[in-house]
């Protein structure tokens, strides 16, 4: 008597958690799915990396081979009414001026010119 409600019992929890584990497979079924697309992703961006790579390589060549063709160049003469350009010797330095540290910086220079910066 005591074993029939016991078999019950154990048929109504099997059916009772075969519901979940179906679910569980349609889950499994949702993250596959999901990581096949994230690898699908991956690939498509490997593919734009590597094209934008061999882009700046060959950008890079090219740019290589610009420098060294200017640098073969003849000068190219000034248009009309533009000043040719003039390298412009840097200015001799005033070695009359002295810098001394007491405190602070102390400039002096020709005729009693001086400055100290104060507060």
């Amino acid at each position: 008597m005591h074993k029939r409600p016991l078999i019950a019992l154990l048929a109504t929890a099997t059916a009772l958690t075969a519901p979940p584990v179906c679910a569980q497979d349609s889950e499994v079924d949702i993250l596959r799915s999901e990581i096949e697309a994230m690898r699908a992703e991956m690939q498509a961006m490997n593919a734009r990396m590597d094209a934008l790579q061999s882009r700046l390589a060959e950008a890079q060549a090219d740019d290589d081979r610009g420098e060294t063709q200017l640098a073969a160049e003849a000068p190219v003469d000034t248009p009309p009414g533009v000043a040719p350009t003039v390298p412009v010797a840097p200015a001799a330095r005033d070695t009359a001026v002295a810098v001394a540290w007491k405190g602070g910086p102390q400039i002096s220079g020709e005729g009693g010119w001086s400055f100290k910066p104060r507060g």
